[in-house]
Parts: structure tokens; C-alpha cells; sequence
């Protein structure tokens, strides 16, 4: 991962920020928009400089926010849901993109991996099957 200590930067800085008004979010919907912010920040870097690492991260925060999107929309949208919106990923959500930045700032690849394989982890416990595991305590987070 080589990338301009100034772009690093601001990685680190929107995602702090990103953390500070996830805990202010005053509801499932307000949570994932300003959780939106953290791979809008790296899309907007790779645009400028592209970096394998900020690839992945940029996919897998995209598709943890677009499979909780999902599933809040499903669970609001059908009163026979199997099950409702699992509120308690959402701190979840914010605990793994605390975690990324300090790896992200210690520059420490193998613990970037291991977050995005939580949040990878996290989005599949959105889906049917995913969340059958989550609640068996078969697919950890």
C-alpha cells in the first residue's frame, strides 16, 4: 500500500468523522446515509490515485452499505418479513470502520484484511441465510 501521506489523510480524517456522527444518527436510514461517506471518501481518492487497498476497502464498505440498505428496505417494506432489520448491526457497522481507520493509519495491511472480513462477514448476515448463521452463532462478526 503506497499511497500519498496527504490522501491518507484525508481517509483518516472523513472516516473519524464519519464515526463521530454515526453515534449521533437519529435513526436505520440516517446510519447508512452518513455511512455512505466512508467509500465516497475513497472513490473520490482513487480517482486521484488508485491503490489496490483502497479498492477492496472502497468494495467492501460499498457492499456492507448496500446490504443493510437492502435489508432495512425489505424488512420496512413487507409486514411478513421473516425477520426485521437487525438494529444491532449498525453499531456493529460503526465498531468495523473505527477498527479500519486505526489500521488504516498504522498502515498495518493484514488488520485492514481482517476488518473487511468482518464487514464482509456482516453483510452476508444481512441475508437470509447469512443471518440464520448469525443468530445460530455459526458466522462471526
Amino acid at each position: 500500500m503506497s499511497i500519498q501521506q496527504e490522501y491518507k489523510s484525508l481517509i483518516i480524517e472523513e472516516f473519524e468523522d464519519v464515526g463521530r456522527l454515526l453515534k449521533e444518527a437519529k435513526s436505520p436510514s440516517d446510519f447508512l446515509y452518513l455511512f455512505s461517506a466512508s467509500y465516497g471518501i475513497l472513490n473520490r481518492i482513487l480517482n486521484i490515485q488508485c491503490d489496490p487497498t483502497l479498492v477492496f476497502m472502497h468494495q467492501v464498505l460499498q457492499s456492507l452499505h448496500q446490504a443493510m440498505q437492502a435489508r432495512l428496505q425489505a424488512a420496512g417494506s413487507n409486514p411478513l418479513e421473516p425477520y426485521p432489520f437487525p438494529i444491532e448491526f449498525l453499531p456493529k457497522m460503526g465498531e468495523i470502520l473505527e477498527k479500519l481507520r486505526l489500521a488504516f493509519l498504522k498502515g498495518s495491511e493484514s488488520e485492514i484484511c481482517h476488518e473487511l472480513s468482518r464487514a464482509s462477514n456482516l453483510s452476508y448476515a444481512s441475508t437470509g441465510n447469512g443471518y440464520y448463521l448469525y443468530i445460530r452463532k455459526k458466522l462471526q462478526i
